[in-house]
């Protein structure tokens, strides 16, 4: 754990280094969150969804995210 900080802190504190750490940030959960398996076991899925109601209350639906991919 405490190299893990001293890494995150030299990385935060070079510009170049904060780029390339946000950056790999970015995708690493841009790639987490598009993957099949979180879309299916984390987040909710429906492939073929019911009819199109555009404005209903969050109560209806639940407090999870949902995944459209």
């Amino acid at each position: 754990a405490a190299q893990q900080d001293d890494l995150v802190r030299d990385l935060a504190a070079d510009s170049k280094n904060r780029e390339f750490y946000e950056k790999v940030r970015e995708l690493t959960l841009v790639g987490y969150f598009t993957s099949k398996e979180v879309g299916m076991n984390v987040l909710k899925y429906d492939p073929i969804p019911g009819m199109y109601k555009g404005c209903i209350p969050r109560s209806e639906v639940g407090d999870t995210a949902w995944s459209y991919s």
